[in-house]
């Protein structure tokens, strides 16, 4: 059981797209569910799908040194704490993303406003939440 645990940390601290998709797949799936059982639009799961996309690419590159770290400097995992805080700071980034993406679309009706939400708000949101949850590392 300990080289399995040992080996599932190593693909996720090794993988941006396994941490990422592993993490908020809790988050997915209670989305999913609360559209089908409370009615919510279809469109709330296509925003947290372009925040998920947006969060993997940009940690992706930033993390393979393509992207200055001035965009977005996420650490890559070296605990299961920081996988947590990694979880945590995702998913919320995630869901507030998702929510603002929706009242935008709800708002102006056009996909040319509420895509770019749904990408681009969740790393805003990250890149300053990288301040507060890391503050004692710096």
């Amino acid at each position: 059981m300990r080289a399995l645990n040992q080996s599932g940390y190593a693909v996720l601290s090794q993988s941006t797209v396994a941490e990422i998709v592993t993490t908020v797949l809790p988050c997915a799936l209670i989305l999913i569910g609360s559209t089908i059982s409370f009615s919510l639009p279809l469109t709330m799961i296509g925003w947290f799908t372009c925040g998920v996309g947006g969060l993997v690419l940009t940690i992706g590159l930033s993390r393979a040194n393509v992207l200055p770290s001035s965009i977005l400097d996420w650490p890559q995992p070296q605990s299961g704490a920081d996988i947590a805080v990694s979880a945590i700071a995702y998913n919320g980034v995630i869901v507030l993303g998702t929510v603002l993406a929706e009242f935008v679309w709800q708002v102006t009706s056009t996909i040319l406003f509420a895509v770019p939400v749904g990408i681009l708000l969740p790393l805003w949101f990250l890149k300053h939440i990288k301040f507060i949850a890391f503050i004692d590392s710096e």
